[in-house]
């Protein structure tokens, strides 16, 4: 059995370790606690290295079954973390990863280190590599896999030159020094390797793993909790979803423009993730409910949802590589209105769900762009299409298991015997 560290991007609460801030973003969410299981099922050692400051208030961590009692945590005290290198302790970070590596009671064991985000994570772990011998795998999930390789991007976010060319260099070295690469989708890997970076395999982050007992529950106690503090009745509506960070990059206002222009009158619109705002008319006449959830209640209400709306839009700053709520509404059957040229997007739903609910997204123009999007969203009324369009997004994800994304990024540092 390996020995394996798993490098975390945000804090986290465990329920041995009640001091850890429980919020953390996007793809960790989903990808860490799974990982962590997958790994701990199989009998490795498995240790845990975090920053213990979070990064996010609107998404929270969920563990599986084994890793409450069998992960080892060791998190690191930089109280201002961010995804920069400047500030992260190294200090503290290598004094975390040395806990990790002598925290093993078998000698000689292989040592594994996986990043479940590239940036800054990827150059932090290299840098040990006069000092430890290990293997790294690096998981790319978005940004980290474009965005830090780029200095005319660093630029454009007012980074001087010589430090976006020092940014980007520290990072692509880490990248191609690490064993293995996998990028969330074809298009990120694409982007990556633009920059040179060699990118092993394209591993998607699995979708939350629910049976029928946890969805019914899960769902019916959120939906529960929007009624009650939005109050609002959904009982009898067809609902429509959005969830993603609460982040100019995401565009809720596209998301509310187009809800209120399209005035369905038997829709209601759920907004996860995003902060009430204090005057919305669409809002103030009871049809959009506001709430914070976790990954898996998310999946558990896509289920009962009547399509999904993703209206993050291309720019000049970011581009969504796979975002991971669309991914776990497509998971869920939901049929997913999205814009068709942007990012990896289209590789979270099914080929019927692209052909049918993708908007244009017109450059300079939101009031066209809101248009097709209304438009878009009304063929959500076509029970043929919607129905159509959930059997479909379901088989896609038939084999977007843990176990099979995890063995694939596995089999390029373990051997056969050690998958088994």
């Amino acid at each position: 059995m390996a020995k394996f560290i798993i490098v975390g991007k945000n804090g986290f609460k465990l329920p041995n370790h009640p001091n850890v801030s429980s919020t953390l973003s996007g793809h960790s969410s989903v990808l860490t606690p799974q990982l962590a299981d997958f790994l701990l099922n199989l009998g490795h050692d498995v240790s845990f290295v975090f920053p213990v400051r979070p990064g996010r208030l609107d998404q929270h961590f969920e563990f599986g079954s084994q890793s409450p009692k069998e992960l080892k945590l060791h998190p690191y005290g930089d109280t201002e973390f961010h995804k920069t290198p400047q500030s992260a302790s190294m200090d503290s970070f290598i004094g975390a990863m040395g806990s990790a590596f002598s925290s093993t009671n078998v000698k000689e064991q292989e040592v594994i280190v996986i990043s479940v985000y590239g940036f800054p994570f990827a150059p932090m772990v290299e840098s040990l590599r006069s000092i430890r011998k290990f293997k790294h795998i690096v998981l790319l999930r978005g940004g980290d896999g474009d965005r830090w390789l780029s200095p005319e991007r660093l630029q454009s976010e007012e980074i001087e030159f010589s430090s976006a060319e020092m940014i980007s260099a520290w990072y692509r070295n880490a990248l191609l020094n690490a064993d293995v690469v996998c990028a969330a989708s074809k298009w990120l890997a694409e982007r990556a390797r633009s920059h040179g970076v060699c990118v092993h395999s394209i591993s998607p982050t699995p979708p939350p793993q629910l049976d029928r007992f946890e969805i019914i529950e899960r769902s019916q106690k959120t939906i529960s909790r929007i009624e009650k503090q939005n109050s609002i009745l959904l009982t009898g509506k067809k609902l429509l979803l959005f969830a993603g960070r609460d982040s100019p990059d995401k565009r809720p206002d596209l998301a509310l423009k187009a809800f209120e222009r399209w005035n369905p009158g038997n829709w209601s619109l759920l907004m996860f993730g995003i902060p009430k705002p204090e005057h919305s008319e669409v809002s103030s006449k009871g049809r959009v409910g506001y709430l914070t959830v976790s990954p898996v209640d998310l999946a558990a209400v896509s289920y009962f949802c009547d399509g999904f709306l993703h209206t993050s839009l291309k720019t000049n700053k970011f581009e969504d590589a796979r975002p991971s709520a669309v991914s776990i509404a497509a998971s869920s059957g939901c049929p997913v209105v999205f814009p068709n040229n942007t990012g990896g997007v289209e590789e979270c739903v099914s080929k019927y769900n692209r052909d049918h609910f993708a908007f244009e997204a017109i450059d300079g123009s939101i009031n066209i762009t809101t248009s097709n999007i209304v438009e878009t969203l009304k063929i959500l009324d076509c029970d043929v299409r919607t129905k159509k369009a959930r059997s479909e997004n379901l088989k896609l994800y038939e084999n977007i298991k843990p176990s099979t994304i995890f063995k694939e990024v596995l089999a390029h540092a373990l051997n056969e015997s050690e998958l088994a």
